[in-house]
């Protein structure tokens, strides 16, 4: 079975093209849905590993995007779990968003990002150990993100490439996309498959 989970601002229906493909590729799915502005990272984290135990299956894999993957993250890191898998996350800011910094403590951070903002801001130091993670990142720097100094730094307009890495990643793979592309990109869907199989990416 393979979990997505979207990002901010979203409700998972973004994802259903990169669905289908799993699908094709002969995947088992299904989306959680979390509330993304509203809520705070343990409760979502805590309803998604209830989404999953509710699912009885031994085997879940989960493909993320954007906050999707710190979500995971975080539950991943404080519950006891009683299934195994493998994890693509596509462009997760584990280690910090830029932008939220520079929006954090402002009446436009709270309005644009909610109860995650503070979220975006913490640092995954490294990934929990015992579940294979590979991230993906836009290397397309167009998007809100140039607004706030992203130029500066290489990624895919709103995450830099920076951000998408800390310690124990398994793998790295870099697509010509934007952040929201990353779900609607064919290349991205393969690389996806590819590491659910076999716990890498391939060249």
């Amino acid at each position: 079975m393979v979990v997505l989970i979207h990002g901010l601002w979203m409700t998972g229906l973004e994802m259903a093209l990169l669905e289908k493909r799993l699908q094709k590729d002969g995947f088992r799915t299904c989306r959680f849905s979390y509330r993304s502005m509203k809520d705070d990272l343990d409760k979502s984290a805590g309803e998604l590993f209830q989404f999953v135990e509710a699912l009885g299956e031994s085997t879940v894999h989960f493909v993320c995007h954007s906050l999707g993957g710190i979500v995971l993250n975080r539950m991943l890191a404080s519950h006891r779990l009683g299934w195994k898998g493998r994890a693509v996350l596509l462009g997760s800011p584990l280690a910090g968003s830029r932008v939220a910094g520079i929006l954090g403590g402002s009446r436009l951070g709270e309005m644009l990002i909610g109860r995650k903002l503070r979220d975006l801001l913490l640092e995954c130091k490294m990934w929990p150990q015992g579940y294979e993670v590979g991230v993906v990142g836009g290397t397309l720097n167009l998007g809100a993100g140039l607004l706030f100094g992203g130029w500066r730094h290489p990624g895919d307009g709103l995450v830099t490439l920076d951000e998408i890495r800390v310690s124990g990643v398994k793998d790295v793979f870099l697509v010509r996309s934007t952040h929201l592309g990353l779900v609607f990109s064919s290349v991205c869907a393969r690389q996806t498959s590819y590491f659910l199989k076999n716990g890498s990416f391939r060249e």
